[in-house]
């Protein structure tokens, strides 16, 4: 394989390559992989982390728009780059092996243009789980790791 391009090039039509860029029908999702369990996933918890955030927000205008948002200009790098939200996502092993699951957390954009990915990945954790066990596990979420991705 001499072909090295990853992202689209509508020009040529070459549909472009890893799950950050190709727009086609998927076959396997990113991650996907044989397991001898069947694990189930619920995010239980999904919102800005309040009692921190909120402070490090404390005299910024409210995007009158939505009356739920700020303008990232008045926010400033040193506030953003402090902002942190939490996910929680509860794992459970269905079938009658312990295993080991990989979770993996995705950014979905909803107008990905100019190159950027329409999904990213930012985080992920590796979970060993008994027989019929259940786990929590924590996504803490910044523009760090938004950005690494």
């Amino acid at each position: 394989m001499t072909d090295m391009r990853m992202r689209i090039d509508p020009a040529t039509g070459y549909p472009g390559r890893t799950y950050r860029f190709y727009k086609g029908r998927v076959i396997y999702k990113f991650g996907h992989g044989l397991s001898y369990s069947r694990f189930s996933h619920r995010q239980v918890a999904g919102s800005m982390n309040l009692a921190s955030n909120t402070s490090l927000l404390a005299g910024l205008t409210v995007n009158s728009e939505d009356n739920a948002s700020y303008h990232v200009d008045d926010i400033g790098d040193e506030v953003c780059n402090q902002l942190r939200f939490l996910s929680m996502v509860k794992v459970k092993n269905h079938r009658p092996m312990d295993s080991k699951h990989s979770v993996l957390m995705f950014l979905r954009w909803p107008n990905a243009t100019g190159g950027r990915p329409a999904s990213q990945l930012i985080g992920f954790r590796n979970q060993h789980l008994k027989v019929g066990e259940m786990a929590s596990l924590r996504f803490d979420i910044s523009r760090v790791s938004i950005s690494a991705g």
